[in-house]
């Protein structure tokens, strides 16, 4: 997860990281319903009812670029962790939010989500998407 601004050196690195893997790279993204158990297995979150969250969700999923059919509401499930991180996963896309006061547990579980969850042919062809996934695919073998 970006916490901080992006320099034109980063952007420049991550192209780079893009242009040398992408090609040899393949879609493995999960489904909604497989990150959410992923997820759960985990981080054995406690579900959270909370309709202003729920909401939240909702239109943050409808709002992507690539949601696949407004007719169909997105189907999602709310949790926090026990460190107090709040999870949305919309078990229909796999598009996921992750809310905290304190960034580093936040992105932690962002980022976790973010590998785990992997990426589709369309993610592959972004350099942005491909070069996060494949630093922090790094950084959590290490």
């Amino acid at each position: 997860m970006i916490t901080a601004p992006v320099t034109k050196a980063q952007m420049n690195e991550w192209k780079t990281l893009w242009q040398n893997h992408h090609a040899h790279m393949r879609p493995n993204r999960i489904s909604g319903a497989q990150l959410d158990a992923y997820f759960r297995k985990k981080y054995h979150p406690k579900a959270l009812n909370n309709a202003e969250f729920s909401e939240i969700m909702k239109l943050n999923v409808m709002e992507q670029p690539d949601y696949p059919d407004y007719s169909v509401n997105p189907l999602i499930m709310t949790y926090q962790t026990q460190n107090g991180v709040f999870v949305g996963i919309d078990l229909n896309t796999g598009y996921f939010h992750v809310e905290n006061e304190d960034i580093a547990a936040m992105a932690a579980v962002w980022d976790d989500l973010f590998v785990a969850r992997g990426l589709s042919a369309k993610d592959l062809q972004d350099f942005f998407l491909t070069a996060q996934y494949i630093l922090l695919k790094e950084a959590a073998q290490e």
